[in-house]
């Protein structure tokens, strides 16, 4: 097993600072205690030098800090819990779903709206859609049409209710207004009284590319879409 941590010593902790179900390397093990702040001499069979690497619980956070930037100031007064062992074993810290960039996809363009940067292929994103436009702009400026990513309301319809398509518009079927991804049309879900969606996006190596369809020209305002990915940080 590759020794990533050159001249390991114990950590420097005390009984009452290690934390219940945390653990730090003792010496010639690792340590925790129970609720009844017993030490557990051996507090894992399977945690042990070659588990982490040769690294202790201070080394191991002092790589994690440096890397991903965060503070583990809990971790530093009460020991490494076992998900960060786990993690630190595995290569790679969960950071969960980061707002990378926001959107804003005009109403009134066939002008694919971009990402800034190309999404990598082997990571997992998620679409984050929201807001109303509308799409029948009067003179004087009043709406009869309003829309979001996946639905829209007629104001002179006759139950004046969201749904999927618009009514008075069915021969252009239940694509109408909708939001498309990359030139395609996409399934963002049921209609949302929040008006929010979000579906999962596979990165493709390529821009990010979103779009309204068919007409446009009498179309007025914006939708919103934040790119999120769902974030994992190499560690080593």
């Amino acid at each position: 097993t590759t020794d990533k941590c050159a001249d390991t010593v114990a950590d420097n902790w005390t009984n009452t600072q290690l934390g219940v179900n945390r653990y730090m390397w003792a010496g010639s093990s690792w340590q925790t205690k129970t609720p009844k702040l017993k030490i557990i001499a051996t507090a894992a069979a399977d945690m042990n030098m070659d588990y982490t690497y040769g690294c202790s619980c201070i080394q191991i956070l002092d790589s994690m800090v440096a890397t991903t930037g965060f503070d583990f100031g809990g971790h530093y007064k009460y020991g490494c819990s076992k998900s960060i062992l786990e993690d630190w074993n595995r290569g790679t810290y969960y950071v969960g779903p980061t707002l990378i960039e926001t959107l804003t996809v005009p109403a009134n363009t066939a002008t694919a709206t971009s990402s800034a940067e190309a999404l990598e292929s082997n990571k997992d994103y998620f679409l984050k859609a929201y807001g109303t436009a509308c799409a029948e702009m009067n003179s004087p400026p009043t709406c009869t049409i309003f829309f979001d990513a996946e639905c829209a309301q007629n104001e002179n319809g006759a139950n004046k209710s969201w749904m999927d398509g618009v009514e008075g518009y069915e021969g252009y079927g239940l694509n109408l207004l909708d939001l498309k991804i990359d030139g395609n049309f996409v399934d963002w879900g049921a209609c949302n009284a929040q008006h929010i969606y979000q579906i999962p996006y596979a990165g493709t190596g390529n821009l990010l590319s979103v779009i309204y369809d068919i007409y446009y020209p009498n179309n007025n305002g914006n939708l919103f879409v934040d790119l999120i990915e769902d974030k994992w940080v190499d560690l080593w």
